[in-house]
Order: structure tokens, then sequence, then C-alpha cells
């Protein structure tokens, strides 16, 4: 595995795309590993991640000085752990232009952290535009689109839609069916802790808890895919050199 630092930018153009849902998840399969993490989170009204990791998530307030600082900086602070970072959408331009002015993820590369943007589409052309766009600019920079089919239908086209971005990779989040969605939204419910301990019988019925396990491993799976992929493109590299 690579020796770097992963830094995951979890960027929401798009408001309602299922963004805090993702970060859920990735937070999680860190935890459920047992990996040391910093989480960073810009939407200061909704400020969801709160309310699941209220002892992990920071609120930072990207339209000020110093919540400018509290991100970037701390970002590249010295540290073996993985920093999570989700970009709500009303904070997306601003995140992007204040990357681009400062040099941020050039400075990442040069002090060993490795940057991965998740690019969370709303399934529209738009999307992929912007997504290119943003692939563009920082060629060096993992661009991966994120589809999640809670809040959007591509339906059959998914793979098609997908494909379109430069990435050659992606993450599709399965649709949750509603009792299941009811059942995850409870503020401090743990998707990690629910695999580790699952809830009682009287407190969860049999058949939402064998789904709800089915689609936390369906995503973790999808991680763990990801970080065997990257190692043998490393590996391959290595070799090649």
């Amino acid at each position: 595995m690579s020796t770097r630092v992963p830094l995951w930018f979890v960027c929401a153009p798009f408001p309602k795309c299922g963004a805090s849902t993702f970060t859920r998840l990735l937070v999680d399969y860190h935890l459920f590993n047992t990996r040391s993490l910093s989480l960073f989170d810009t939407d200061i009204h909704g400020q969801t991640l709160e309310n699941f990791f209220p002892d992990l998530a920071q609120t930072i307030d990207l339209s000020t000085t110093p919540g400018q600082i509290a991100l970037f900086d701390r970002l590249l602070e010295p540290g073996p752990q993985a920093r999570i970072v989700e970009i709500c959408a009303p904070a997306h331009q601003l995140f992007l232009s204040q990357a681009r002015d400062i040099g941020f993820f050039e400075e990442a590369e040069k002090n060993h952290f490795e940057p991965v943007i998740l690019f969370i589409s709303n399934g529209a052309r738009v999307a992929i535009e912007a997504g290119t766009r943003m692939q563009s600019i920082w060629r060096r920079v993992p661009v991966i689109p994120v589809v999640n089919e809670g809040f959007v239908r591509l339906g059959t086209k998914i793979n098609d839609h997908l494909d379109a971005f430069p990435s050659g990779r992606s993450f599709q989040v399965p649709l949750l069916e509603p009792l299941l969605k009811n059942a995850i939204a409870t503020p401090g419910f743990s998707l990690s802790g629910f695999l580790t301990k699952p809830p009682a019988v009287d407190e969860m019925s049999l058949v939402v808890r064998a789904d709800l396990r089915s689609w936390i491993t369906r995503m973790f799976t999808q991680f763990r895919s990801h970080e065997l992929r990257k190692a043998l493109d490393e590996s391959n590299y290595l070799l090649k050199s």
C-alpha cells in the first residue's frame, strides 16, 4: 500500500444528491477498519456529519479566513491519519477557487499526501462536464465520480453516465429502501458499529438487519476494491521503473 497519507474530498456541486450518505459510508469504512482519521464538514447550516460523528466532525466555514486556515493548513499537518472532507454544494465553487489560488493540491503532493476527489454526480450532462473540467485543472489528482442511486435514478444508463467521466473508476451507492433509510437516520447511528454489534431483534427486524448489512457491505467492498486496485497500479509502476 502507498505510504502517502490519503486526503479524501467528497465534492458535491449539486444539492440533494446523497453526498453526506456517501461520506458517512467512507468514514465508517475507516472506523470499521480501526483507522485513525480527521473529518471536516463545510456545511455550516446542516452540520449533518456532526449528527453522526459528534466527537470527530469539525465544521468549517470556508467563507472566512480563519475557516480557510482551519481547513487547508490542518489538512497538511504531519500525521498518519486519513483526512476526509465533505464539500457541500454552497461551498463547492469557493473551495475550488481557494484550492487553486493557494496551490493546495500541488503542496499536498510535495508533502507526501495523496488527494482524491470523489465527485458526487447529479446524473446530468452538466456533471460530466464539471468533473472533466476539474480533472483537466488537477491532472495528477484522481476525480472519481459517485452516483447515489437513492437520490439519482439513472436505471440502465448509470454505467454509460459513469463511463463518460475521464477517471475510469467510480462508486455506486445502492438504492436504500425507505425502511432502511429511516433506520439509519437517527442521529448517532453508527454504520460501523452496526456491523460490529447489530441491534437486538426487539430493536430491529431481522429482515431490516440483513438488508442493511448487505447494503453497507456492498459499499465497503467497493472501497476495498479501490484500495486493492490502487495498490496493484502502484506495484506495476514500481516494476516498470
